[in-house]
């Protein structure tokens, strides 16, 4: 068991290596965007990409989940790369079918989203954007199939540093606004899928298999709704932001999302290596325990992350970099959202352990009405709470959906394959962890960085006295730490 969790822990750190550059840039890019852009304009791009993550599952048709799964389960490379190139030409086609209706109805698009018919120019390139993203992400799960996250990481370090210069010239130096933002998105995509041709070529062939077609639709067309709803159940509150609030106070809430997203890169770099993960070990007598005890280890080095950058939220948004702060201090009203919106992304997380059983049985139809439930409730919520409690609202409204979405993956995954997790240890996180946010919250004026970081490595001393730590993981444990010393020697 232990070999598989080192196994499951390196491709995490690769992976999440890879993603958390790839998506960081959101992240990398605060500085520049908090000090160069109005809240105005970050509410628009704040908006925009909503959308964009919204229709990106769209885009894709459910394939590149189902092309995984059944990419990794063919055993002939001939059928392989059959597989891709099917997978490939019908997302193309895709693409194109949603973005020229797109670009055809950018004026009354603009309209919609923004209250105004001036960025029409925008939602064209954004659908140049979806396009060539759909069909990057189609060919860089080739490297997930194979298990090659050196690969993954390699191709994700030349997206982050081509869109991260592009925006440095076109934002910073010459001031092009919130266009700029896109122009140099779309820029990057685009010279992603030159690099990732030759792989793409590399892994088809010049023919197209309606009856892979069919069984990849098959199993990815469900994943479609599911996604969907996923996508809307993650960025829904923008929507509803702007429309109570203003596109100024969506541009503020963003801006305290992206300083979230700290912990949201860790928890999806996990998921890029949970899913070939437990389809690998899912035949293994040890794999429903292996289960349970990913669990505990997720919700452990979680709480540990949230706490930390709930302890140091001012003190990392006031980091200067370049000359600018990480965020604008005119976005520090933000800063109270985040540990709230952190809480959504660990639930997140704890929805994705959860699938396992679903995914194993092939009860992809299972996600649909569990999506459709957490989004309803984040529709109502936020049409509740919004009003009444502005962004904290929306923050509230978007934990407690993320919390509903993994009870009732629980639920429906245990029907398929009982897992029994160990409770008792998860609680006894959660209620450590309560504790020592509740100690610094009320104690925070008086507690600053040396006390705040001695409170927050206290936690796994406070797990040990408590009974946390099983006899054998204090043996590994150990011995890793003597193995250490002599290596050292």
């Amino acid at each position: 068991m232990m070999r598989a969790f080192q196994r499951l822990f390196k491709h995490t750190v690769v992976y999440g290596a890879g993603y958390v550059l790839s998506r960081s840039i959101s992240l990398l890019l605060l500085p520049v965007h908090t000090n160069c852009l109005t809240r105005a304009e970050l509410g628009v791009s704040t908006q925009l990409y909503a959308f964009i993550l919204v229709l990106s599952i769209v885009y894709s048709f459910g394939l590149n989940t189902a092309f995984l799964q059944f990419f990794m389960t063919e055993k002939s490379e001939q059928e392989r790369k059959l597989c891709f190139s099917t997978a490939f030409v019908f997302t193309a086609f895709t693409a194109l079918v949603f973005s020229v209706p797109a670009v055809a109805a950018r004026t009354p698009l603009s309209g919609i989203l923004f209250g105004s018919a001036a960025y029409g120019s925008l939602i064209v390139l954004a659908a140049g954007i979806l396009s060539l993203d759909a069909l990057n992400l189609l060919t860089l799960n080739i490297f997930r199939a194979q298990e090659k996250p050196q690969a993954f990481v390699l191709f994700q370090v030349l997206n982050v540093a081509l869109n991260l210069a592009l925006n440095v010239l076109l934002l910073v130096r010459q001031g092009g606004g919130v266009k700029a933002v896109f122009i140099a998105n779309l820029a990057a995509s685009g010279l992603m899928f030159l690099a990732l041709l030759p792989v793409s070529l590399r892994h088809s062939v010049p023919a197209f298999s309606g009856a892979f077609l069919k069984r990849m639709l098959r199993f990815g067309l469900p994943m479609i709704p599911y996604l969907s709803a996923l996508s809307l159940l993650g960025v829904m509150d923008r929507f509803f932001i702007t429309r109570y609030l203003g596109l100024e106070s969506t541009g503020l809430y963003g801006a305290a999302y992206r300083l979230a997203m700290i912990i949201q890169l860790i928890v999806t770099a996990f998921r890029f290596a949970w899913h070939p993960f437990f389809v690998s070990e899912a035949g293994k007598g040890d794999a429903v325990p292996l289960f349970a005890r990913t669990f505990t280890y997720f919700t452990l080095a979680s709480s540990f992350l949230f706490l930390g950058v709930s302890f140091f939220v001012r003190e990392i948004a006031a980091f200067r970099i370049f000359g600018f702060t990480f965020m604008h201090e005119s976005y520090s009203a933000g800063l109270s959202f985040v540990p709230v919106i952190m809480l959504g992304y660990i639930a997140f997380g704890f929805h994705l352990v959860f699938t396992t059983g679903i995914y194993l049985k092939e009860k992809t139809g299972d996600l649909i009405w569990i999506s459709a439930a957490a989004a309803a409730f984040n529709l109502t919520a936020n049409i509740l709470a919004i009003p009444r409690l502005g962004l904290m609202g929306a923050a509230l409204s978007c934990a407690l959906s993320y919390g509903l979405l993994a009870f009732l993956t629980a639920l429906a995954s245990g029907r398929r394959v009982p897992v029994r997790y160990e409770w008792g240890r998860f609680l006894r996180i959660v209620i450590l962890s309560c504790a020592m946010a509740l100690a610094f919250y009320l104690f925070r004026k008086q507690w600053k960085g040396i006390y705040s970081a001695a409170l927050l490595l206290s936690l796994p001393v406070w797990l040990r006295i408590t009974g946390f730590f099983e006899q054998r993981e204090i043996e590994r444990l150990a011995f890793w730490r003597k193995w250490k010393r002599t290596g050292i020697r």
